[in-house]
């Protein structure tokens, strides 16, 4: 396919031209080159003869030079020539610095289209930071904070929000290595864990010692510590309330690299619930846990129309009813089920999963006017909660909008979006959870094929404009983080969100600890306020009539071109970066390098599919890996992983060989690891 060749040499002009651009951008959205705005005369004026430019590149750095209140050296200045000290203080750990490391951290869950990435964004993380230890993590947040640099924080980005994506080159710090389950006390009963910890690890151990999990979030191999930060909703919320109900205590890093443990009487324990990082790093969590439920009893009725459906589903919201969990969904989402799996499982009905943990409530259960359902499609539909992202296609991303709504406004909102949806050639597939007493998580998604960018780009429009009108109906966004930000003071009273930014100011007043997020959207050159942003969704909302029709016959581009793929490239194309892989993933587990799991791997055979060059030392750790189908176990999309990656290393063995002493070198370290002959024994 020829996109394994080697970086072919590049002429004089274009050297000092990238030269330049990286001169460019230390001006922080002054100014910005790029080489392809130029043509080759005009690149070689601008880059080899004009003495013009010096003078304005000294006095910007100059202006940067400190920071009026803290008198920190510039973020990337400071980055540069401190990468040695960071190291310093996670030695057990680690910084990553290479640029294809750095671009596994450059994204979340969510796919935007690369020119897009690079207009709005378009930097790499400054570095990467590893701490093995919550004081190495305070050591390099305190250094941080002296030097002046921003810092985002992370573990598996298993959200699509844009809270992890690094806006202007700030420092990554990846906390993933802090995952282990500390204590269980049998007395309480509670489970205290890092707040790196898998859900589904922290399940499988308390299972096995005959306990379990009250709520857990539908993404099931995310972290403990991300849930509490972005959400605290998810299943069994119905049944069990929130999550911050099941929380006994934390720790926290705070800004300023204070440690700190926190319960639930201290004044500012819920200001870490939803707030996405803003106020500090959580490190440990101590869970209260429950006795595991003597069987699961799940129902599946189903029903000609939505507001039968609705109706029903929430007369199982009361204080009175003993339904742990409740989902409805939409005839389209039966129909794609029946696609994906090939065979006709459900009908084209609205259909409504009811979950209880005892056999006589669900034979009580009365189904008005629904028809009740085989017990297997029941118990299918359960197992599969686990793999919300399993309905993919080939080539196609899908887009979500989560708001919390009344059951009263669900009907009329999804009428809207419906008439929205068509006008701009979307189908809209529609997911609802029960969280409360008639109260609901909207989840309305549809595809879009990434390859398209202006129509991809209108479907980003269409999410947005899919929380405006349920805002407008009532609604509440469920997370934030960079694409949802403009909508806090939805999220938030006006009392609530004054105290939230008194209390940011005081503890990060330079805001350096995940800035341009949350309370603001933040692009490359400037943070945008949040009443630009609702004032344009609301115009766009009022004056859809207009437009949508005329922008969905624009962005259409006729039918997606039908080709062949290769088991590389449908597993690459198919993959919804949900980050299940990285809990299983013996090699990632043993040697902390996200660039040897099946996420980074399959991106990078999407950089490969775009023509993007790659370096030999990135191409040779495909060959980490011990095909041992951990990855295929638990991957939403069902992907043929192993095959993906034997296509992979041959085509990379024909270009650059075989790094026998390397393979070797990661076998005995494998060899030699007590985290993977736990993680056998789990098996």
């Amino acid at each position: 396919m020829g996109v394994l060749l080697p970086k072919q040499k590049k002429s004089r002009s274009h050297i000092l031209a990238r030269i330049l651009g990286r001169k460019l951008r230390k001006l922080h959205g002054i100014f910005y080159c790029k080489r392809t705005l130029f043509s080759n005369r005009i690149r070689g004026i601008f880059c080899l003869r004009s003495p013009l430019w010096e003078p304005l590149f000294q006095y910007a750095l100059l202006l940067q030079e400190t920071d009026s209140e803290s008198g920190a050296i510039p973020l990337r200045k400071a980055v540069h020539a401190d990468i040695r000290e960071f190291s310093k203080r996670v030695e057990r750990g680690g910084v990553l610095t290479g640029r294809s490391d750095r671009a596994i951290y450059s994204h979340d869950l969510g796919e935007i289209p690369p020119r897009l990435m690079n207009l709005l964004f378009g930097s790499l993380p400054a570095c990467v930071i590893q701490p093995a230890t919550e004081e190495e993590a305070a050591e390099a947040i305190r250094y941080a904070r002296t030097r002046g640099i921003a810092v985002i924080t992370r573990t598996t980005a298993s959200s699509g929000f844009g809270n992890v994506i690094p806006t202007k080159g700030e420092v990554v710090i990846d906390v993933g290595a802090l995952k282990e389950i500390l204590d269980l006390d049998r007395s309480a009963p509670s489970i205290t864990v890092q707040a790196g910890a898998r859900w589904a690890d922290v399940e499988t151990f308390l299972n096995s010692e005959g306990l379990a999990l009250s709520t857990y979030p539908s993404s099931y191999y995310s972290s403990v510590g991300g849930w509490i930060a972005t959400g605290g909703l998810g299943i069994n919320s119905l049944g069990f309330g929130h999550l911050k109900r099941h929380v006994l205590a934390m720790r926290v890093v705070f800004p300023t690299g204070e440690v700190r443990e926190l319960l639930p009487s201290d004044h500012w324990f819920d200001r870490f619930f939803g707030t996405e990082g803003q106020f500090g790093l959580i490190t440990r969590v101590c869970l209260k846990v429950r006795q595991r439920p003597e069987g699961i009893f799940p129902a599946l009725l189903s029903f000609d129309g939505e507001v039968e459906a609705f109706r029903w589903m929430g007369s199982l919201t009361g204080t009175d009813k003993a339904c742990n969990h409740a989902k409805l969904m939409d005839p389209l989402i039966a129909a794609e089920i029946n696609r994906f799996y090939g065979e006709p499982l459900l009908e084209p009905r609205y259909s409504v999963l009811a979950v209880f943990e005892k056999s006589g409530d669900r034979e009580k259960l009365t189904p008005g006017p629904g028809r009740k359902e085989p017990d297997h499609l029941a118990r299918f539909l359960w197992h599969e909660r686990l793999f919300p992202l399993r309905l993919s296609r080939v080539g196609s991303a899908l887009l979500a909008s989560e708001t919390l709504l009344q059951e009263r406004a669900a009907v009329p909102y999804l009428a809207r979006a419906r008439l929205l949806a068509r006008r701009l050639g979307f189908d809209l597939l529609v997911e609802a959870h029960a969280v409360g007493p008639r109260l609901l998580l909207m989840m309305p998604h549809f595809f879009c094929e990434p390859t398209r960018p202006l129509r991809y780009s209108l479907a980003l429009v269409f999410t947005s404009l899919l929380t405006q009108m349920a805002v407008d109906s009532g609604g509440i966004p469920y997370g934030l983080g960079l694409w949802n930000s403009p909508f806090i003071g939805r999220r938030f009273d006006a009392l609530s969100l004054k105290a939230l930014k008194e209390w940011k100011a005081r503890v990060d007043p330079n805001h350096r600890f995940n800035p341009s997020r949350f309370f603001g959207f933040g692009t490359r050159f400037v943070d945008l306020p949040p009443w630009f942003f609702r004032a344009l969704m609301r115009t766009l909302v009022f004056t859809s009539p207009l437009w949508s029709g005329p922008a969905g016959l624009l962005c259409s581009g006729g039918p997606a071109r039908v080709r062949t793929f290769t088991p590389m490239e449908k597993a690459a194309l198919l993959c919804s970066r949900c980050g299940s892989c990285l809990s299983a993933c013996p090699a990632y587990l043993v040697t902390g390098d996200e660039a040897l799991t099946a996420r980074s791997k399959l991106g990078l055979i999407r950089r490969m599919l775009n023509g993007e060059p790659s370096c030999p030392e990135e191409l040779q750790k495909v060959f980490l890996c011990l095909h041992c189908r951990g990855c295929e176990r638990v991957c939403q999309s069902r992907l043929g992983l192993v095959e993906a990656w034997k296509e992979l290393e041959e085509r990379v063995a024909r270009t650059y060989g075989t790094p026998q002493d390397r393979v070797a070198r990661f076998m005995k370290e494998i060899d030699g690891s007590d985290e993977y002959e736990r993680m056998v024994d789990r098996w």
